[in-house]
């Protein structure tokens, strides 16, 4: 239940909301995803060439704390959360 309430935590939007969301323009954030500032399937998802989605969570972290390595950390946690990092636990041979 933690991990999915924290992958919860994680937004989407597209273009126009992301922009509103950190204060730029719908163009200085497509520069920012072109220029590798945002990093694809951490800071963006690409679905098609007409289809982004932004990580609202993640451009907020990174509006406060892009120079530093508290935004690295953001990322960590992000992917940490993900059910695709989650180890399935090893299970328990029977004993004969």
């Amino acid at each position: 239940m933690q991990n999915e309430d924290r992958e919860n935590q994680f937004i989407w939007c597209d273009k126009h909301q992301a922009a509103r969301l950190i204060g730029l323009s719908v163009t200085s954030i497509k520069r920012l995803r072109l220029a590798g500032e945002f990093l694809e399937n951490i800071h963006y998802v690409k679905y098609s060439d007409f289809c982004i989605r932004y990580n609202a969570e993640l451009l907020r972290d990174w509006v406060i704390n892009r120079n530093t390595n508290r935004h690295t950390i953001a990322i960590e946690n992000y992917l940490n959360s993900l059910l695709s990092n989650n180890q399935p636990k090893a299970r328990r041979r029977k004993a004969d």
